[in-house]
């Protein structure tokens, strides 16, 4: 009987991995426009209340400029886009203006982080301190300038945009959103580099929304502030900044600053003649959340 049990838990152990084989992870090109556009239609429309859908008659010219501006990463299964993922180095001041106005809700006057956490350690026991303050000011930490400071213009940072993600229903849970970001953050490593060297930047900075369904996950838990997908985020960027600096041959803190705040998704009529958010009255409410990695000089 013992014989019996381990078999299984060898089978359905290695199922997720063996459900990957022959997938590819790559961004995504014009001949991808077809299979992600599909894939919006058919399935990600259904997650409407969770992610971005723009409305119908927008979504072509959508993912055509998301894919001409190297934004977007696709997970294919032989030809077929079964995941994708926009992810990129925010490079225009205006465009991050509008993401940390009117997205995150992180930079208005009277801007509050919404809950408070204390350090921890990343799954694999790596050094990771996340320290949380309602307040932009992390007193626990050696760092001079507060969250509120960086978010300002007068500190040079670099800021990373993800977000609008999806994965068919019959590949979650597999680990396939998780390779197609280790892609895609490798895919743009290099753009990050260089905007660190040409700003001097102190920062790298990863920015990004959740509506309170993907943030509070199953516990339903306000006050945690790495509930839902948040944890998992926050391993990924770590893990991408230790390697941004070892290229860099920067010294750093080991320190991931975190803090979140009262936003919505924005929300879109898929019947509407016009790209433009529906008011906050009948949008989905959520979290914009800011990730800080600081950077030291070079060792």
């Amino acid at each position: 009987m013992k014989k019996i049990y381990l078999f299984v838990f060898i089978v359905l152990s290695i199922l997720p991995v063996a459900r990957m084989v022959g997938m590819s992870y790559d961004r995504a090109s014009n001949d991808d426009i077809d299979g992600v556009l599909q894939l919006i239609n058919t399935e990600a429309c259904n997650d409407s209340s969770k992610i971005v859908i723009v409305p119908e008659r927008f979504r072509k010219s959508y993912v055509e400029d998301a894919i001409e501006k190297g934004r977007l990463f696709v997970v294919k299964n032989s030809s077929r886009v079964i995941g994708y993922k926009k992810l990129f180095c925010i490079t225009d001041p205006n465009e991050l203006n509008y993401i940390l106005t009117n997205e995150l809700r992180c930079v208005e006057a009277d801007a509050q982080a919404c809950a408070q956490g204390c350090p921890v350690s990343d799954n694999n026991g790596a050094k990771m301190l996340l320290w949380v303050s309602p307040t932009f000011e992390f007193e626990k930490t050696n760092l001079e300038m507060s969250l509120r400071t960086m978010l300002s213009s007068t500190l040079k940072s670099t800021f990373i945009y993800t977000g609008s993600d999806f994965t068919c229903q019959k590949l979650r849970g597999c680990g396939v959103n998780k390779l197609l970001t280790q892609e895609a953050l490798e895919s743009i490593s290099e753009d990050v580099i260089a905007d660190i060297k040409s700003k001097n930047s102190r920062y790298v900075a990863l920015v990004y929304g959740l509506t309170k369904a993907n943030a509070l996950g199953i516990s339903g838990d306000h006050t945690d502030i790495l509930g839902g997908r948040t944890r998992s985020i926050c391993t990924h960027f770590y893990r991408f900044c230790n390697n941004i600096t070892r290229k860099l041959e920067c010294a750093s803190d080991r320190e991931l600053l975190i803090s979140r705040y009262d936003a919505f998704k924005p929300s879109f009529d898929p019947q509407s003649l016009e790209y433009a958010p529906l008011p906050d009255s009948e949008a989905i409410p959520g979290y914009g959340y800011v990730l800080a990695y600081p950077l030291s000089k070079k060792n």
